[in-house]
């Protein structure tokens, strides 16, 4: 019997029970459409990672306050104003390995300007700051260090900020106020997109230190010392854990902590960020992967208990091909090609829900999709493979019956 004639077969056969054949291959689509997601969040991650790591640098340190404590109650993270502005001049005076450092302080403020308002963040930071993060000029400059001195109010806009307040216009020269109080734009930086939970990265102001302390971070924060967050670029990031423990010990001295006492303060570098989300993202990965594993295995046993109910059901059509002449392995090829045929239905549907799935799961925040060719080649030999191992028994029962025993079934 040729190939055709082997499909056309199998096929007349399987569309005699529409619904048993739909319902067998549940599996197979539910294990083939997780193989799809599976990889293409997987790919999504991965380029998430890395698109991360080129934006902010592998060599970045941030040091947060601690947790303070109420009443007994631990109030948690930066809930404690641990940090000041000597830590910060402390660490750049002694640390080896510490090439840029720059103190934060942020705070959500309303923009007006050309007949538009603007609810956004404020950081003010110190020179360097913008090249330990990555962020590059797009228009106008930088603030200079005669602005960082002297308190100047200037303000650098995020990509976000600029668009909505100004559309498409240059802003380079315009004044907005920021709570009420008239800043000169001089710079709006290059767009950077989202970053952790879907935060736009350009939805952000900067303006000199010592003018947030002055004019916008309030009495008691401006004119207390202290600072929210320190963002420091090592040397390298070979020597990444080296000045993370050197920026400790210098903490730890400047804050007077005796030895067996917990710090006060938090460090935490890009590669511990990444490492998080991305065991976030492996532990999705795998347990699609367990998913698609379980289905198709539970689809690859459906199929052999279909296939066995249906060697009983057609006995005496085995029976009578048999004593037309059929041979042994033409009747194996039979009955494995109808289950072939069903696994790889089932794979074919499979696909198109795994990329359903992705365009779904593509709405959530930290989930980046990527789809790869390369994985609904692997559905559909694993869908075939499923196929042939679980039918090869069914099929391989059926061409043992002799003519004889067929035709007196019932």
């Amino acid at each position: 019997m040729k190939s055709r004639d082997l499909i056309a077969t199998a096929a007349t056969a399987l569309k005699a029970n529409p619904l048993r054949s739909i319902l067998t291959t549940l599996g197979i689509v539910i294990g083939c459409g997780s193989v799809i997601a599976m990889a293409a969040i997987g790919a999504g991650a991965e380029a998430r990672i890395t698109e991360m790591i080129d934006r902010m640098g592998s060599n970045l340190i941030m040091v947060l306050p601690g947790s303070g404590i109420s009443r007994g109650a631990s109030m948690g993270g930066e809930s404690k104003q641990s940090l000041t502005q000597r830590d910060v001049d402390g660490i750049r005076e002694e640390a080896q390995y510490v090439a840029q450092i720059s103190g934060s302080i942020s705070s959500s403020v309303q923009i007006i300007a050309a007949g538009k308002n603007w609810r956004t963040r404020t950081s003010g930071v110190e020179k360097g700051y913008l090249a330990i993060n990555k962020w590059v000029i797009e228009l106008g400059r930088e603030i200079s260090e005669e602005e960082y001195a002297l308190g100047r109010k200037v303000v650098v806009l995020g990509a976000s900020v600029s668009k909505n307040i100004f559309d498409d216009q240059d802003p380079i020269g315009s004044t907005v106020r920021i709570n009420r109080i008239p800043f000169t734009v001089i710079g709006v930086l290059e767009a950077k997109g989202q970053g952790f939970g879907g935060r736009d990265l350009d939805d952000e102001t900067f303006v000199p230190l010592k003018t947030m302390r002055q004019r916008l971070a309030g009495k008691k924060r401006g004119r207390s010392g202290h600072i929210q967050r320190m963002h420091i670029e090592a040397s390298s990031a070979e020597t990444l854990t080296e000045t993370e423990r050197e920026v400790e010990q210098i903490l730890r001295r400047l804050h007077e902590i005796k030895e067996g006492d917990k710090d006060d303060f938090r460090i935490r570098n890009l590669a511990q960020m990444v490492t998080t989300r991305t065991d976030t993202i492996r532990t999705m990965t795998l347990l699609l992967a367990s998913v698609a594993a379980i289905s198709l295995l539970v689809g690859g046993i459906g199929i052999m208990n279909i296939m066995l109910v249906t060697v009983t059901e057609r006995t005496r059509e085995i029976g009578l091909r048999m004593a037309l002449g059929a041979k042994r392995s033409q009747i194996r090829w039979q009955f494995l090609t109808e289950s072939v045929i069903l696994s790889l239905s089932g794979g074919t549907i499979g696909v198109g829900l795994g990329f359903g799935a992705s365009y779904f799961l593509q709405g959530i925040d930290f989930i980046e999709i990527i789809h790869q060719p390369r994985a609904i080649g692997l559905a559909v030999l694993v869908s075939m493979g499923v196929g042939i191992v679980f039918g090869f028994y069914p099929a391989h029962r059926a061409s043992l019956m002799t003519p004889v025993e067929a035709l007196r079934s019932d």
